[in-house]
């Protein structure tokens, strides 16, 4: 049951982490278009 829930922990976690890379990756992607529109 605690390795079970340590996994949920984790995947969570993963989760989380996994968007906010995705919202920086889109950030910079946008600041890349708009340099590239100057």
């Amino acid at each position: 049951m605690s390795s079970y829930s340590k996994k949920d922990e984790y995947d969570s976690g993963y989760k989380s982490n996994k968007k906010q890379i995705l919202l920086s990756y889109i950030s910079i992607i946008d600041k890349v278009k708009i340099l590239q529109n100057m």
